[in-house]
């Protein structure tokens, strides 16, 4: 009989088979075990397992379903995109957003032969870009939080983009009906305080400029307006966006804004070390005979970004 090397091949497969587990990432054991749980068998096992779990367990599954609903798949994409489709179908001269395709005559649109014809109090006509803002309420859940019991750094991101997204499609509703598409070039944060755990926040998306390539936009994470107090808010009166075109890289504008940020809380730092004496903001003018003060700005900025498009 004829060796043709069939028995060493053989050999040197029973040993490769028996031979220890490639380097893969992940690994050989964490495949198998993936594997196995979502396996049809297993799934077809889930149905009669749940009802024979005790009463108290179940209601904990429930609790932990209920407080992570937000995190499941889809809803991301539902909460970013559900403004801008629901603010497009509503400047639309339909007679119901629902039906856009049936067009109305009983609303004001831009003018006659422009396409396609808008509602006029769906465009921001007669507001200025730079003091138009976009500003959501959100609440620091178990979800939303970190072991450290303040808002993950994950979610400055996600709250952004919704944020963000509405305030494009609001102020640059024209764009998007004529094909413009935005694309996110780049973004920057920086923290400045922590937001705790079941509290508040509102969060501010602004306009700050462009330049020949790029449009910046400055988004605040801050108090609800409803919580503040009426002290002047100097922090956001001083990195108030500066109405300028001279903003060419990201880094250096975003620079700016926190140097104008910290500038203004150490002059503030230093206006509340004195003894009582009367600061700018509440020494009374030979023509008033009381302080004034801003009740519906904040004074606490727990983070800022910059944005480019």
């Amino acid at each position: 009989m004829v060796d043709y090397g069939l028995t060493r091949i053989s050999a040197a497969a029973r040993t490769a088979a028996m031979g220890p587990a490639p380097q893969v990432f992940p690994p050989v054991w964490f495949r198998r075990l993936m594997a196995s749980i979502f396996s049809p068998q297993v799934a077809s096992a889930v149905p009669g397992v749940l009802p024979r779990l005790p009463p108290w367990l179940r209601s904990v599954l429930t609790l932990l379903v209920i407080l992570n609903a937000k995190n499941f798949m889809g809803v991301w994409h539902a909460r970013i995109f559900w403004e801008p489709i629901l603010f497009r179908m509503r400047a639309v001269p339909a007679i119901h957003p629902l039906l856009p395709w049936i067009r109305s005559n009983a609303f004001a649109t831009r003018e006659p032969g422009a396409e396609p014809p808008l509602k006029l109090d769906s465009l921001p006509l007669g507001k200025d870009i730079f003091e138009y803002k976009t500003t959501w309420t959100f609440y620091v859940d178990l979800a939303d939080a970190d072991w450290n019991m303040h808002l993950s750094n994950s979610c400055y991101a996600s709250r952004l983009d919704f944020v963000r997204a509405e305030h494009i499609q609001k102020s640059f509703m024209l764009s998007h009906f004529d094909g413009c598409g935005w694309a996110l070039g780049g973004t920057i944060f920086n923290y400045h305080k922590e937001i705790p755990m079941f509290s508040k926040y509102a969060l501010t998306v602004q306009v700050a400029g462009w330049d020949q390539k790029w449009m910046y936009l400055v988004a605040r994470w801050t108090p609800p307006p409803d919580d503040v107090d009426e002290e002047t808010a100097e922090v956001l009166e001083q990195t108030k966006p500066k109405r300028t075109l001279s903003s060419v890289e990201l880094r250096k504008f975003a620079a700016s804004v926190m140097q104008s940020q910290r500038e203004a809380e150490k002059g503030k730092g230093k206006a509340d070390e004195g003894s009582g004496a009367a600061t700018p903001e509440t020494r009374p003018s030979s023509n008033d005979t009381a302080p004034k003060t801003s009740k519906s700005t904040p004074t606490t900025v727990y983070a800022t970004a910059v944005s480019r498009y």
